[in-house]
Formats: structure tokens, sequence, C-alpha cells
């Protein structure tokens, strides 16, 4: 049998942000420090909560931003993150 190896991608060369008010699963909205860099645009892509590979690091596409402080998802995460939880713009999911 073959064996297929897919490294997490480097998300740190990416649009980061940081949660700026801790987040409860059951929300679709995110409120983080500064949005602008995830504004929409043409292309799809995705918001990733905590670093890769780590537990409970999750990944959601991005439906839209309010304002400059809050990314919108179109489903909850599965867990809860903690105010100051690095959150990545990523063009993978």
């Amino acid at each position: 049998m073959r064996r297929l190896r897919i490294p997490n991608p480097d998300l740190h060369k990416e649009e980061k942000t940081y949660l700026d008010a801790d987040y409860s699963t059951g929300a679709t909205a995110l409120t983080v420090i500064n949005a602008i860099g995830f504004a929409g645009g043409e292309v799809t892509f995705f918001t990733v909560i905590g670093e890769p590979g780590e537990d409970k690091t999750e990944s959601q596409q991005v439906s839209s931003t309010t304002g400059s402080t809050q990314v919108n998802v179109p489903a909850t995460f599965r867990f809860n993150h903690n105010k100051s939880t690095v959150v990545y713009r990523s063009p993978w999911n």
C-alpha cells in the first residue's frame, strides 16, 4: 500500500489576526482585532482558528465580513476558542 503525506500549509505568510473576544460554539461570527484582510472578493478562502496541526484547530469557509472586526462563517465551529487565539486567512481548506 502506498502512503500519501500532505503537510499542513505554511500559513505564517498569510494574512492573520487574533480573536478579540472568546468564541463559543454555536456562533457563526468571529470577533477579531482586524477583519480588513479577510474581506471577500472573487476568490474563495477559508479562516483557520489556531495553529495548523494543533488540537482543536479548525477551518471554515468565510462567507462575509461585517465592519472591520467581524468575520462571518456559514456554519459553527466544533470547539470554543479563547480570546487572542490566532486566526489565519487561507486559500486552502
